[in-house]
């Protein structure tokens, strides 16, 4: 049973992300064998998602990566976040995208170096910020500082946001795994290096 590691009620995102993993669940039916390995707790919200526009602590998303992880293994979670990912949020990523594009370029450099402001409106008590180490390529890093741990394939939602950057621009990217580490704060930061 996968629970939630220390839900802290400052780290939220919007309740769209559940949505999207429910759906792709369903479709990929895998949902009953995932909501088994949840506690009823978050099993509930899965199988009954709250509102878009409903805050839920990143602590419940936690344990639902992790539990498509160790029913599927990371290699499959990889592509079913993405999915995840752009079934919900796939409003505000058409419209938001197709702002920066047209303003800042058709570069998943371009794309990630606005993340921070995509994720303010749907996420608060963390940080995401884009580091451009060459022309092509950069490191995407979130920062929980309210979470002491967290659940390591939650850390493969940072990696599918730059995918989705990717996807957008229409390039090939090639990620590399995502490292999960403690800050000296006492928090936690997911790191992602891509290369496109």
């Amino acid at each position: 049973m996968i629970e939630p590691i220390q839900p802290d009620g400052r780290s939220l995102a919007k309740g769209t992300l559940m949505r999207g993993w429910r759906d792709v669940l369903l479709k990929q039916r895998l949902l009953d064998a995932v909501l088994a390995r949840l506690t009823p707790e978050v099993a509930a919200m899965l199988r009954d998602p709250p509102a878009s526009t409903e805050w839920v602590d990143v602590a419940f998303y936690e344990c639902v990566a992790q539990a498509v992880c160790d029913q599927v293994g990371e290699q499959r979670l990889d592509p079913l976040f993405v999915d995840a990912q752009r079934t919900g949020w796939v409003i505000l990523l058409s419209r938001w995208l197709g702002g920066i594009v047209r303003v800042f370029g058709a570069s998943p450099g371009a794309v990630l170096s606005r993340a921070e402001g995509a994720a303010k409106a749907n996420t608060v008590g963390f940080d995401l910020k884009w580091r451009p180490l060459t022309e092509r390529s950069g490191e995407l890093v979130a920062t929980y500082p309210y979470r002491p741990r967290i659940h390591p394939a939650a850390a493969w939602g940072t990696s599918s946001a730059c995918q989705l950057a990717a996807d957008a621009v229409g390039a090939t990217m090639r990620r590399e795994r995502p490292i999960v580490e403690s800050t000296p704060e006492g928090g936690s930061r997911v790191r992602v290096r891509v290369h496109w």
